[in-house]
């Protein structure tokens, strides 16, 4: 069986590996190349901690699961840290972020904060790279048009927003929201592993460089990234690091539907798509695309 997979972002990587295990040919389209949209300028940071309350959702811990083998299957030196340090805000916050503590193993109190060891910080760009390698589908770098072009038995959509352009999809929900990143110089800033606090601050592989964001923009004009996204940053990153200097603001379009639920099923005989995996494509772009395939 062959089959087409439309964009080389973490869930049609993902889909590509699963393919390849279950013995397809695998060919992926994407005129940016692997991780060159939304995915390719995420901060990397992987966690089952999601939400202003830091909520466990149903079937996090398998999705997880999923996600840290594909990493494994990446490569050991995509890891740029581990753990994560998340400070309450308020007292609502401190109150379920206490609840947490005494429920899971793998949550311990803090002074300010809970401490979350089950946490990574990936180089995201390197990781769509090798999955691309381990998963050794063909990479045609061009925009595909129309899905009836694609000479595959199969085909399956992870176009992130511009999923729906495509005829056959333009039914589903979808919607994009625009997310800014930050990349600053840390200065004399040290930090070892990741911090949130309403925004998050993640290590970059260089020992110069921190990731700060993100924005939620829900309007927008373009994918281009503001002038205005430094103050917005900053905004939601409160008193977690003082105002350091700007290298560049890296922009991408999340994908997300009205009720929050991630897209991942068969349309029809031939085409499937996954999409909608908002902020959190990283956590369950692994585990979806093994159901989607599984289902075949």
């Amino acid at each position: 069986m062959k089959i087409s997979i439309v964009g080389a972002g973490f869930a049609g990587l993902a889909a590509a590996w699963w393919a390849k295990k279950k013995g397809y040919e695998v060919e992926i389209w994407d005129p940016a190349g692997p991780g060159g949209a939304a995915s390719g300028v995420a901060a990397g940071l992987l966690h089952m901690y999601g939400g202003v309350r830091s909520s466990r959702a149903k079937g996090v811990e398998e999705a997880f699961e999923e996600a840290e083998q594909l990493i494994a299957i990446a490569g050991e030196e995509i890891v740029i840290c581990r753990g994560l340090l998340r400070k309450w805000r308020n007292s609502r916050e401190e109150k379920a972020f206490r609840k947490l503590a005494k429920r899971y193993d793998d949550v311990e109190l803090r002074d300010d904060a809970i401490w979350i060891p089950k946490a990574y910080a990936i180089d995201c760009k390197q990781y769509c790279r090798r999955l691309l390698l381990a998963s050794g589908a063909k990479l045609k770098k061009e925009k595909v048009e129309s899905l009836s072009s694609l000479d595959s038995d199969r085909v399956i959509v992870a176009a992130g927003h511009k999923s729906s352009s495509f005829s056959e999809l333009s039914h589903l929900p979808l919607k994009g929201v625009k997310g800014q990143l930050l990349h600053l110089k840390r200065n004399k800033l040290q930090l070892a592993h990741a911090l949130n606090c309403g925004g998050y601050v993640v290590p970059a592989q260089d020992s110069e460089t921190l990731f700060a964001g993100a924005t939620f923009e829900h309007e927008y004009e373009n994918e281009k990234p503001t002038e205005e996204a430094y103050e917005l940053v900053y905004k939601r990153l409160g008193p977690l690091i003082p105002k350091l200097p700007l290298i560049q603001t890296v922009a991408g379009i999340r994908c997300t539907t009205s009720d929050h639920k991630p897209v991942a099923e068969w349309i029809d005989e031939r085409i499937g798509v996954i999409s909608a995996l908002g902020s959190k494509g990283l956590l369950w772009h692994a585990l979806l695309a093994k159901r989607l395939l599984g289902s075949l």
